[in-house]
């Protein structure tokens, strides 16, 4: 390719350019793509056909999986250029694949194409059966008839084995006789017939569109068998509620075991029989199954020998016995009485608690609820400063004080005092007279005042000459009715109340705890 330019001078061209279309241009997808599985062979066989307009040699690449809903892509790459179908091994023979394919230039230099149209193959029968299926019978007598009838029952094949499917089951007869006959069984995994030989056997073959089984699986019966015994022990040990180990014990060999099978059924319901073929060169096995431990099993193993199936040894001891039962139940029962005696006892004792602690204990007060607190805010920190630090000199009295009230009206001293004292008394009495005339403040205000005549542990109830007598008084008054100050001689004995309560106080008491006192108490007062 090149590009020429004309003028009337003359023409001018470009270099040229080699330009190959199968390196720039992506070829169709494969068509007609079909996908199956070959009869008798068991192979993938993915065929297609070229792309229009293919002039050049093409490899291809196909891609399968098996059809779910993740799918998981496997690729196969054919490099022959006139290959148009190709076998692929494939481990599953009856699943649903998907294919597809797509195809480059055989050197590939240039672009793959889209990936074709899906293909799907479709499930059929491949081969005929590998395997018959493995079945055992169950003996029942008729006595009617007066014979014994013989159930065989069967396990369906797995699709690995019918390949793919099975259309109906093929039962032969065998006597010692040598007489032979067949029956079919077109639906089911049962059959029933009579026993009337004593010795028989038995073989089940499967067939497809293919074929039978030519590997199956034969059961001799003879009644004379039946009464050799060769398993000496069995036991059965539950590991949970899906697994049980189960051990024996076989007695010195006179015959050949072919193989063992093992029966289990729920002996407490009604469900069907369990059973499993086993080898003939081991002694213990795990039995997978839904197992109730609280109920009763039994466990059943038979011997079959080349000439027929030998005596079984049964075992129904396991997992759990009646009494074992009857205990689990007597302790489900007991368990809720004992919970719920447990909660009673707790609660009675968190009951009693609470009585002892309003018994014993005293409630805090709430702040709240005083007056003197009405207004103090106690998330200040020096809130508490002031109400618990104790000021120098001071006494502290529990309870605050009341407002003050009159609580004395009257006082006579019947007896002179000496000079000492009166000084005392005056100096006293004059401190009221002004406190009576000052501000009375609230019981809230102060819960400390200041008294040296107060000092509890000091204090011998007698006036001390030399003491000041000085006090920070703020919650009586006593105010006097008489119109005089001087002293009166009376001989009045004291109130009843008053000498019962207080005997033996002298004026200074009278004088310092007189706030304390009944006011009603202290009317008729007479102090001599």
């Amino acid at each position: 390719m090149w590009i020429e330019i004309k003028h009337l001078l003359g023409t001018l061209q470009s270099p040229p350019t080699c330009v190959i279309p199968a390196d720039v241009v992506k070829p169709f997808p494969p068509s007609s793509v079909k996908a199956e599985i070959t009869k008798n062979v068991g192979l993938l066989n993915v065929s297609w056909t070229n792309p229009a307009f293919a002039t050049i040699e093409l490899k291809f690449q196909i891609q399968y999986a098996v059809k779910r809903k993740e799918i998981t892509w496997e690729t196969y790459e054919v490099s022959k250029a006139p290959t148009k179908s190709v076998l692929i091994k494939v481990p599953d023979l009856c699943v649903v694949y998907i294919v597809q394919v797509r195809c480059i230039g055989v050197d590939g230099v240039g672009y793959w194409s889209d990936w074709s149209k899906s293909a799907f193959t479709v499930v059929k029968d491949v081969k005929a059966p590998l395997k018959g299926p493995e079945f055992w019978r169950i003996i029942t007598e008729d006595p009617i008839k007066k014979q014994k009838n013989i159930t065989l029952f069967w396990k369906p094949l797995i699709k690995n084995y019918s390949l793919c499917s099975v259309s109906r089951y093929m039962i032969e007869h065998r006597t010692s006789e040598n007489m032979t006959w067949s029956e079919y069984v077109d639906s089911g995994t049962t059959y029933t017939f009579p026993w009337t030989e004593q010795a028989h056997t038995i073989t089940i073959l499967a067939i497809n569109s293919v074929g039978a089984s030519l590997v199956n699986f034969y059961l001799p019966l003879s009644q004379q068998m039946s009464t050799v015994n060769m398993v000496q022990s069995l036991a059965a040990y539950p590991v949970n509620s899906s697994c049980v180990i189960l051990t024996w014990t076989l007695s010195p060999p006179t015959y050949m075991i072919k193989s063992f099978v093992i029966e289990w059924k729920n002996l407490n319901e009604e469900e069907g029989m369990k059973w499993m073929h086993l080898p003939p060169n081991i002694s213990k096995c795990y039995i997978y199954d839904h197992f109730i431990l609280i109920q009763k099993y039994q466990f059943s193993l038979y011997p079959i020998f080349p000439e027929g199936v030998g005596k079984p040894k049964t075992t129904d001891q396991f997992i759990k016995d009646e009494n074992e039962k009857q205990n689990n139940v007597g302790l489900y029962m007991i368990l809720p009485i004992v919970i719920l005696s447990s909660v009673l006892l707790l609660g009675m004792l968190l009951i009693s608690h609470q009585r002892m602690k309003k018994l014993f204990w005293e409630d805090v007060p709430n702040p709240k609820n005083c007056s003197w607190a009405q207004g103090v805010n106690f998330q200040k920190p020096e809130t508490f400063e002031h109400l618990f630090i104790k000021h120098p000199g001071a006494v502290s009295f529990g309870p605050l004080l009341l407002e003050p009230e009159i609580v004395l009206e009257d006082i006579s001293v019947a007896k002179a005092l000496k000079n000492e004292d009166k000084q005392d008394f005056f100096a006293v009495n004059s401190v009221f007279t002004k406190i009576q005339d000052s501000e009375h403040d609230s019981a809230c205000s102060s819960s400390h005042f200041n008294s040296n005549s107060l000092s509890g542990e000091s204090h011998d109830g007698q006036v001390k000459e030399g003491d000041t007598r000085q006090s920070n008084i703020k919650y009586a008054t006593i105010i006097s009715n008489s119109k005089s100050n001087g002293l009166y001689e009376q001989q009045n004995n004291l109130s009843s109340s008053f000498v019962g309560c207080f005997p033996a106080l002298s004026i200074d008491h009278i004088l310092a705890y007189g706030p304390f006192l009944d006011p009603g108490s202290l009317a008729d007062l007479e102090v001599s």
